[in-house]
C-alpha cells in the first residue's frame, strides 16, 4: 500500500523526520516466511534548474529522463499548464551530456521556462515563476 502526503518545514527537521521514518520496520508474512520490512520512503520532489538556454540539450542528456507511465504524462501536462511552462523538446541522443551520479530514481521531465535575465546587455534579475 502507498500513502501520499505533502510536507514543508525547516530542511534539517524534515530530513530528520524522513531519516527516522526510514528506520521503522513492520512485520510482513508471506508464503516464504515472516520478515521485517523497512518503511519504504519514496520522495516526490519538484526541482527547477537554471542554466544558459544554449545548454538545454546538454542538461536534458545529463538528466537522462526516464521512460515513464502514461499517467505521468497527464500529471506533467497539468503541472506544465499550472506553471506556464513549454513542453520539453525532443532530446538529441547524440549529445553526450555531462557525467553525473545517477541514483535509482525516476526523472520525469515537466517543461521549460525562458526568463529574460539579460535584456539589452543589462542584467534584469530574472522572473520568478
Amino acid at each position: 500500500m502507498k500513502l501520499f502526503f505533502a510536507m514543508r518545514g525547516i530542511k534539517h527537521d524534515t530530513d530528520r523526520f524522513i531519516t527516522e521514518l526510514q528506520g521503522k520496520y513492520f512485520p510482513y508474512k508471506c508464503d516464504a516466511g515472516e520478515y521485517q520490512l523497512q518503511l519504504n520512503v519514496q520522495p516526490i520532489q519538484l526541482y527547477c534548474l537554471g542554466f544558459p538556454k544554449e545548454q538545454l540539450q546538454t542538461v536534458l542528456r545529463t538528466l537522462n529522463p526516464s521512460v515513464w507511465h502514461r499517467s505521468l504524462n497527464f500529471l506533467s501536462k497539468i503541472l506544465r499548464k499550472f506553471l506556464k511552462l513549454k513542453k520539453i523538446p525532443e532530446i538529441d541522443i547524440n549529445n553526450p551530456g555531462l557525467p553525473i551520479f545517477r541514483p535509482n530514481a525516476e526523472i520525469v521531465p515537466i517543461g521549460t521556462y525562458e526568463d529574460e535575465i539579460f535584456k539589452d546587455g543589462q542584467f534584469k534579475g530574472g522572473e520568478a515563476i
